[in-house]
């Protein structure tokens, strides 16, 4: 559904826009897709299992990709994450 609708929004720039240059009708489906990406990120993201680990065993937790550790709980925060398009996946 959202993907369409914003094939739709597209479709309609491009109708408002007979004379956009080349680059700005290049520019304007990343710009709408990039939201659309963040979108799906973040809908993924809401399905994971790994979602919520605060309460599971030390063993059982996410690790540091970096330094190896697992990860502690501290508390709920949000985080600001944007996409490869600049887009902000916003988490629920």
């Amino acid at each position: 559904m959202l993907s369409a609708r914003v094939f739709e929004e597209i479709a309609l720039w491009r109708k408002d826009h007979p004379k956009a240059t080349r680059k700005e009708i290049e520019e304007e489906p990343d710009d709408r897709l990039s939201g659309l990406r963040a979108q799906l990120l973040t809908d993924l993201a809401q399905q994971s299992a790994s979602r919520d680990w605060s309460q599971a065993e030390p063993a059982q937790r996410p690790r540091c990709p970096h330094c190896g550790p697992g990860l502690q709980a501290r508390g709920e925060h949000e985080r600001r994450l944007q996409t490869q398009g600049g887009a902000e996946v916003k988490p629920r």
